[in-house]
C-alpha cells in the first residue's frame, strides 16, 4: 500500500547515516514513526528526521516527563505540525494491512526503561516481526510470563539491545526466529557471539 513505518531513530549524532539509508530507498515520507521507548539512541535524532522527512504522525508510549529526549521529541514534532498520539500496553495498532501488539512491562517490578520498553509484535500476512527494542534479560522472561511463550514466536527478531546480551533460553525457544537483526552496533559484544553459536 506503500505506507511508511519507521521504528525509533537513533541520537542526533548518528542521524545522518539513517537520513543517507532513507534516501537510498527513497523514502520521501514517514506515515507513522513509533518510538519503543525515550532514550537518547531511539528518539534523539527525531527532531533532524523531521527536518529532512515529512512525518505525519508520531507514536510515543511514555510520556514527555518520562526522559528529556522524549520532551525533546514532543515539542519538534508540535512546531512541525507532526500529529502526536499515545498508545500503550494491550494496544492493536494498525498499518495498512498489517498489524501491531504493544506489550509493555510494568513499573515497580521493572524499573529500568530498557525492560519497560514498547515490544511490537508485526503481523502482515503470515509473517510475524517481532521488535523487541533494549528488553533485557529480565524483561525477556517477564514478557513470556506476561503473554505466554506461544504470543511471541516470530519470523524476523529484532534482537533486543543491540546485541549486548544473550538471549535467555526460554525467551530464544519462545520467539524460534528463523532471522535476527543486530542493530546500532560494530562491536563485539555477548549478543553476536551468541548469535553465532546459535
Amino acid at each position: 500500500e506503500g505506507l511508511v513505518m519507521m521504528v525509533d531513530c537513533s541520537n542526533p549524532a548518528s542521524f545522518p547515516e539513517i537520513d543517507a539509508q532513507l534516501k537510498a530507498m527513497g523514502v520521501e515520507k514517514i506515515d507513522i514513526f513509533v518510538m519503543s521507548h525515550p532514550h537518547a539512541d531511539h528518539i534523539g535524532g527525531f527532531a533532524e528526521l523531521i527536518k529532512e522527512i515529512t512525518v505525519d504522525e508520531l507514536w510515543l508510549c511514555f510520556p514527555a516527563e518520562e526522559t528529556v529526549h522524549c520532551a525533546n521529541a514532543i515539542k519538534a514534532a508540535e512546531r512541525a505540525g507532526v500529529a502526536v498520539r499515545m498508545f500503550g500496553d494491550g494496544d492493536t495498532l494498525t498499518l495498512g494491512r498489517a498489524t501491531m501488539q504493544v506489550w509493555m512491562l510494568d513499573k515497580p517490578e521493572y524499573t529500568r526503561l530498557n525492560d519497560r520498553s514498547a515490544q511490537i509484535m508485526l503481523t502482515f500476512g503470515q509473517r510475524k516481526i517481532l521488535f523487541s527494542a533494549d528488553l533485557e534479560q529480565k524483561g525477556q522472561n517477564g514478557l513470556i510470563e506476561k503473554v505466554g511463550a506461544e504470543m511471541l514466536k516470530a519470523d524476523v527478531l529484532k534482537y533486543p539491545h543491540h546485541g549486548l546480551q544473550a538471549l535467555t533460553p526460554e525467551y530464544r525457544a519462545a520467539v524460534s526466529p528463523e532471522l535476527a537483526i543486530v542493530t546500532c552496533n560494530q562491536r563485539e559484544t555477548e549478543g553476536k557471539k551468541y548469535i553465532r553459536r546459535t
